[in-house]
């Protein structure tokens, strides 16, 4: 308020909840359609909200998204991955609220797509193991 930026309540992007980092990255609706979106594109099982178990905190949460093995390529890539897919979201939030201005999910996802590519061309080699393979299923 010292700054005079808005106070938001509400979840800037389904403006129906009260804004909690849980909600925002958890159980939004335009969140969950982002994640479910970059599931469908990378084929992690993880990021599938419809598979998200309730967590009491986004620690919590992340581990479960992404698990806690650090030995494998594929789980440092989707870890990778998560992060850039929160840090997305939470861009579009404060897009929203600072400028006013709003994408849709499908421009979200194209950008997350556009960074995750970036990513691997600028070296994120375990990332590369998840980023446009072909589908197991």
């Amino acid at each position: 308020m010292l700054r005079e930026w808005p106070n938001c309540y509400f979840c800037q992007l389904c403006l129906r909840n009260l804004e909690t980092g849980l909600h925002l990255f958890t159980v939004c609706p335009v969140s969950c359609i982002i994640w479910a979106s970059i599931r469908a594109w990378s084929h992690c099982p993880g990021m599938n909200p419809a598979n998200w178990e309730t967590a009491s905190d986004l620690s919590t949460w992340f581990f479960n998204l992404v698990g806690n093995s650090t030995s494998t390529a594929e789980a440092k890539g989707a870890r990778s991955l998560a992060i850039l897919v929160a840090w997305s979201i939470w861009c579009e939030r404060n897009r929203r609220i600072f400028y006013d201005a709003v994408k849709t999910t499908t421009r979200i996802v194209e950008e997350i797509k556009e960074n995750a590519r970036l990513w691997v061309s600028a070296g994120a080699k375990h990332l590369a193991t998840i980023v446009d393979r072909p589908s197991s299923e």
